[in-house]
């Protein structure tokens, strides 16, 4: 059952159910319980701090409402729904300095008390170009992404968006590996269209015992790390296009995470393949290092590749998938940072329209970094 329908009748809740609900998220009754005074906003500000101290960054208004208000809940039909106005209006009245700012960052007032109460890990703040300031949103320069775009639900979550600086410290393996994932196995969802608005939820698909313990194991708790948000995996058929406009069918693992930020991260920062032109496939807009180049390939060949043995018994690795124009780029990027590849067109075997060899070393090293070794 969804958090959503968990609590969609929370307004009319009464003490006990809340603390029923806090303490099945680990929270500490106690700590809630022991928040008193008449400053109504110092009061919000120490029910925010009980919750986030407990790694409960996701709180949503309503529970730090309900968090600052426990002991007003005790009296015989009272519940949140008599309170809740009026927690709002603290709220308004503690930030009535970052109206402006709030309303053109498009920030509700719950992630300002939020972000004084404790860091969720995002980097939201610096990719739309704010900062918080003691208890004062400001705007602090130019956006880094200017047309990512957050929902309520992802300022709650704490998404994070990789930066250039990113790609180029010490995880920048990581970082690039994540985003072959992607270009390899990952689509938005043309369902998800509301009112016009771009897609919000991604999907992967993994087909095959060895993709799909990947997909489980691998992908998901990185995805996870990388962009601090949860992510559903379950085993459902995965449905394809091809580029002729076949539709397959076949039984595997679907990855879904539904998120405007990350989304729209993905098609106006890298250009990630909208759901009109799916086949459109560019190389990501990353700082290219052979360091990148290499966790990009990596793990783009965990979904679209695999390990072979030459003729010779040397170790390659073998990458394919539809676009001309992509290999060409995938293979000057490679080149250019000192990948050594080859490619070949028209493969049919494979069913696309390319095939790419990595020869020993490269093969080496990604079994090293990414695959259990080869068995000779």
């Amino acid at each position: 059952m969804s958090r959503k329908s968990t609590m969609a009748n929370s307004f009319d809740w009464d003490s006990a159910k809340w603390v029923t609900h806090f303490e099945k998220n680990g929270i500490d009754i106690d700590a809630l319980a022991s928040i008193s005074g008449s400053n109504e906003q110092e009061r919000m500000i120490s029910a925010a701090r009980a919750l986030t101290s407990r790694g409960y960054h996701t709180w949503t208004g309503q529970e730090a409402i309900a968090a600052a208000n426990l002991g007003h809940l005790t009296g015989e039909g009272v519940t949140l729904r008599n309170l809740v106005k009026r927690g709002y209006r603290v709220l308004e009245k503690r930030y009535s300095s970052s109206v402006e700012a709030a309303s053109q960052a498009g920030i509700p007032n719950v992630h300002l008390l939020r972000l004084e109460s404790g860091t969720n890990g995002s980097n939201m703040l610096n990719i739309i170009g704010y900062e918080f300031d003691n208890g004062t949103l400001l705007k602090s320069g130019a956006a880094l992404f200017p047309r990512v775009l957050a929902s309520e639900e992802d300022w709650r979550e704490g998404v994070y968006l990789p930066t250039d600086k990113d790609f180029l410290g010490e995880e920048a393996f990581d970082f690039a590996r994540l985003m072959g994932n992607y270009w390899a196995a990952g689509a938005l969802s043309k369902k998800d269209k509301v009112y016009h608005l771009p897609s919000r939820e991604f999907v992967m698909c993994a087909r095959g015992d060895s993709k799909q313990e990947r997909l489980v194991k691998i992908t998901k708790p990185l995805m996870e790390m990388v962009h601090n948000f949860k992510v559903l995996v379950r085993e459902q058929e995965c449905t394809f296009k091809t580029k002729d406009g076949k539709t397959i069918s076949a039984g595997g693992y679907n990855l879904k995470k539904r998120s405007s930020a990350f989304a729209s991260w993905l098609t106006t920062v890298h250009n990630f393949p909208t759901p009109d032109n799916i086949h459109h496939h560019t190389m990501p807009r990353i700082p290219w290092t052979r360091e990148t180049a290499l966790g990009f390939i990596g793990g783009y060949s965990e979904f679209n590749g695999n390990f072979e043995k030459s003729t010779g018994g040397t170790p390659e690795v073998l990458l394919w998938g539809k676009g001309r124009e992509f290999a060409d780029e995938m293979a000057g990027v490679l080149t250019k940072n000192k990948v050594a590849c080859s490619k070949v067109y028209d493969n049919k075997k494979y069913g696309c329209d390319w095939k790419l060899f990595l020869r020993k070393e490269t093969a080496e090293e990604l079994q090293r970094r990414i695959y259990a070794p080869i068995q000779v």
